[in-house]
């Protein structure tokens, strides 16, 4: 079976798209773990809710007020570093299938002549 010239830019536009998906997608991957790690680090309020919470508490607005809001907005920051690494990984996942796709697709370079003749060697 031949394939034609505009399945062989379908496939090339894949195996670019595969490209990305299983080299850039981890770094960014790796990128947002860090950060998520420096919140932790140098920004505590940001991604601990009980960072929050000890640091608010005592205030002299009404108490507990504070501390749920700030407890709500550390939990949303971690919901939102999940979210953004479950995406990358769901990529990298998509990039990893698209490969074997693509060589199952690919033929063989160098195909050693194969015997069908039922005999074995």
């Amino acid at each position: 079976m031949a394939i034609s010239d505009n399945d062989r830019v379908f496939l090339a536009r894949r195996s670019d798209r595969k490209r990305v998906g299983l080299y850039i997608l981890p770094i960014g991957l790796a990128v947002l773990v860090l950060a998520w790690g420096a919140c932790y680090v140098f920004f505590p309020l940001t991604v601990n809710p009980f960072a929050a919470a000890v640091q608010f508490e005592g205030q002299l607005i009404e108490p507990g007020t504070v501390t749920k809001y700030a407890m709500t907005a550390a939990v949303l920051m971690n919901l939102v570093f999940a979210l953004a690494s479950a995406l990358l990984v769901v990529g990298i996942a998509w990039a990893r299938h698209e490969r074997h796709y693509l060589k199952l697709l690919t033929p063989p370079r160098d195909a050693a002549p194969t015997s069908h003749s039922g005999e074995r060697v």
